[in-house]
This record gives C-alpha cells, sequence and structure tokens, in this order.
C-alpha cells in the first residue's frame, strides 16, 4: 500500500525531482505506465 500511496502523491510530477523513484521506468514522469509497472509487481516477495 505504502508504494501506491507514494505513487500517487507524484502523479504526474512535472519534473524528474518531483517524481522520485514513483518513475519506476525512468522515463521522467508518473503516469500509467509507472502504475502498470507497480500493478503488475502487486504483492509479489
Amino acid at each position: 500500500m505504502e508504494d501506491l500511496v507514494y505513487l500517487a502523491g507524484r502523479w504526474m510530477a512535472a519534473t524528474p525531482e518531483l517524481a522520485g523513484t514513483a518513475d519506476v521506468n525512468g522515463d521522467e514522469r508518473v503516469d500509467l505506465a509507472d502504475f502498470g509497472i507497480v500493478a503488475s509487481n502487486w504483492m509479489r516477495e
């Protein structure tokens, strides 16, 4: 749940500095592509 809250707090960040590690795929944006990666790895250990 912490990962989702972190991603949501940086959703549509305008700069890489604001995106932080929520930019899972490294494209300098936090969007559906990042959410898809988080969702596909949800609950994995």
